[in-house]
Parts: C-alpha cells; structure tokens; sequence
C-alpha cells in the first residue's frame, strides 16, 4: 500500500521559447525529490496553478532525457499555446525563471514495453512531439545499436516544435535517425511528405519508407483523429497490436462549461455527496470518508465536491492521474483510454470516468 500521489513545489530554471509561440519549461528537482521524480521516457508530468482564482491542472509530456535529470537535475515540459487554453495560455505567456509550480510525480504509460527494440517509430503531429521526443533521444543515447524513424506532421516548418533539437539529434546520429516532416500548407518536393497524416499518409509511408517488418515499436501522439487513423493504418497492414502505443490529448470536460454551469455542477455534486442513493467510501491515506452519490455521478466528480484533496488531471479518461482501485461494489467507466487489461482485472478504474451500478462502492487511492 502506497499514499495517493501528491504536489511538490519545484523552482522554474529556465524557460526556453519555441515555435509558434510555444514554450519549453525547464523544472529544477531537489535533491530530496529525485528519486521520487524518476520516470520512464514518455510520461508526464500534471502541473497544478491558481489562474484567475481558479485551480487548474493540465498534464504536459516530458521531453527531456533522464541523463538531463541525473546529470543537470532537470525535467523539462513543452507547452503550446491552444486557443481557449486556461493553461496552455497562461504557461506560454506568464511563467519565468524563479517562478514556483506545483507539480505532480511524472505517471503514464506511453513507454517502451520492448527494451531491445532495434528500430522504433514515432508518427507526431504539432505538440504530440513532446513524449516522442523523450523517447527518441532515449533511444539513440541509450542504446547504440537501435534506430529511430519520426513522422512528423506539422502545418509549416516554422510551426515545428523542437526542430533545433531534432536537427542536432539528426546532426550527432546521421545514420540511425530518420526525420520524415510531413506538412500541410507548405508545398514539399515530393508530394508523399504534403498534406496530413491519415490512413492514407500512413499506407504510402508504410509501402515505400516503412516496411511493417521493420518496425519492432511504434508511438502515436497527437490530435484523437490522427491516432486512430495511423492507428488503424497500421494494424491493417500487420503490424502487431502490441508494438503500438497511442498517447491521446484531451481538454478537461468541464473547460466548455461557462462559470454559471461549473458552479452548477459543483453545487448539485454537492448535493449528491450528502443525499445520493449510493453509499461511496473513499480512502485516501489510510482514511476512510463516508459520503453518498447518485448513479448518474462519477465517483471523482462527487468526492471533489465535498473537499476531498484527490489526484486528478485532465477528467476525461485519458490521463490515468485519478486512477484507484475499486474495493467494493461495480461501477461502469464512460470512457478509458488508458487503463490496461491487467489493471482493469485488477480493480482499478478512472474515478473521472466511474458511475456506480451497485448500491454500495468503496474506492481506495492508496492502491497504487
């Protein structure tokens, strides 16, 4: 048993300006936090910030390497700026050097599976780069005898993220690295690397650079319709399921809501946690709280509203940062993204996407 993970304060070192309008954000990690803030190429981390009174979290994708953060004590997150973006908008503009984040312990589960991989892929599109990056350096510092192809879809090659990074990557690793950009309103000279990656993209990539033979692990990251079609592309073409690992971003569900309708929400969870029909035990550290909810509530949505500190992130099923184990009692999940077989098997469920089916739950955060 394990305590729910928690916020720690972290200095900014630095932050470094990117293309359109992006940012990379550089973490300084004490001595005391480094063990705790070990993490696997590919995870995140979920920043935390008060932006015009409100508590907002996002996750954000580290894309630094663990040498930087055993060598310069360092984890670095891209940020770009996203129209509506609380966050994304306020990192981009307002955070410097000096400042203070609250920032969670890095989570995820977009990472190699295959340590030996010979030859790995990544298909990106704009800020989808960020894990992919991590990644790709990864690979080719770590182990010498691997090669790394990215597909990388951007509209210009002035919106491309890290293109310095990826430029010197391909500068210091000529014959194992292979950098496709794939551009949508910028003319290309062959017109395979013009236009979006879609099924159709993936199919002529995989007919005349990408043999499905080749490629021992392949990592998605980008816009939902983008995965799903490269996703599909390349089990269709053999590639087995196993090898491929998607990375989804998503906006918070309650960022569409006006204030009116989030105090709405708020108000009527409320309302549930002291008079719903079911009976909902949450434990978090070693503490048991007794509350009540309805059938049509989730389980994260009901247990915030009556004060509980709980791990949370992005609220649609995507992240994994609410994750608990269900201890007693069913509940139906809306969505997991997520959430693997053997957790699932397990118990654990996405308190963000938990409605309960029995009249009875009790859930633990303490099961990590």
């Amino acid at each position: 048993m394990s305590t729910a993970p928690r916020f720690h304060d972290l200095t900014i070192a630095r932050v470094n300006p990117e293309a359109a309008g992006a940012v990379a954000i550089a973490l300084q990690i004490p001595e005391p936090l480094r063990e705790r803030f070990a993490f696997q190429p590919g995870q995140f981390l979920t920043l935390r910030a008060q932006i015009n009174g409100q508590d907002v979290r996002r996750s954000y994708s580290i894309c630094s390497t663990r040498s930087r953060l055993e060598n310069r004590h360092e984890l670095e997150v891209g940020i770009r700026p996203m129209e509506g973006g609380v966050f994304s908008n306020w990192a981009s503009t307002a955070l410097k050097a000096g400042d203070t984040l609250a920032v969670m312990p890095p989570d995820g589960r977009f990472v190699s599976k295959k340590p030996r991989a010979l030859h790995r892929v990544g298909f990106a599109a704009g800020s989808g780069i960020t894990p992919i990056l991590s990644i790709l350096t990864s690979t080719l510092e770590d182990q010498p005898e691997s090669k790394f192809t990215l597909v990388y879809g951007n509209r210009r090659m002035d919106s491309v993220m890290f293109n310095e990074a990826l430029q010197d990557l391909k500068d210091r690793y000529p014959s194992r690295l292979t950098l496709i950009h794939v551009l949508s309103r910028q003319a290309q000279e062959v017109d395979l690397l013009q236009g979006r990656i879609d099924g159709d993209k993936v199919r002529a990539l995989i007919d005349t650079l990408l043999p499905v033979g080749s490629m021992d692990e392949v990592f998605i990251c980008g816009p939902e319709p983008m995965i799903e079609a490269t996703e599909a592309a390349l089990l269709e073409a053999g590639v087995r399921p196993d090898r491929v690992h998607t990375e989804r971003f998503t906006s918070p569900t309650l960022e569409a809501l006006t204030p009116a309708q989030r105090l709405a929400a708020t108000e009527s969870h409320k309302v549930s946690a002291l008079k719903g029909s079911v009976a909902l035990t949450v434990v978090l550290d070693g503490k048991p709280h007794e509350l009540r909810m309805n059938r049509e509530d989730r389980v994260l949505d009901v247990a915030l509203a009556a004060g509980l500190d709980l791990p949370y992130s992005c609220r649609g099923g995507v992240c994994c940062t609410c994750r608990a184990k269900l201890m007693q009692g069913s509940v139906l999940m809306d969505k997991n993204f997520t959430l693997e077989p053997w957790e699932t098997e397990q118990g654990f469920v996405l308190s963000c996407q938990a409605r309960p089916t029995s009249d009875q739950v009790v859930v633990s955060y303490d099961e990590r």
